[in-house]
């Protein structure tokens, strides 16, 4: 899903959702970098414990982003 679509989104819960990267984009649409890398992470926001989020450990952003979310430390 886009950072569009994740803006809106209330009930939707996939059982495997995804962040690949995190990049510099639409910051022509997004107020800053952060509010559009939050807008992406939105896509686990109302994943429950018997969901799966992957995440791309190898991009740093991905994993600060879970990382400070969540509240817990991965490691890279």
């Amino acid at each position: 899903l886009s950072n569009f679509q994740l803006l809106g989104i209330d009930q939707f819960r996939p059982h495997i959702s995804t962040v690949s990267n995190l990049a510099p984009d639409h910051l022509d649409y997004m107020d800053s970098l952060e509010d559009y890398y939050s807008s992406k992470m939105r896509i686990y926001k109302n994943e429950t414990k018997d969901d799966f989020f992957i995440r791309n450990v190898d991009d740093e952003n991905v994993m600060n982003k879970i990382n400070s979310a969540l509240g817990v430390s991965f490691g890279l």
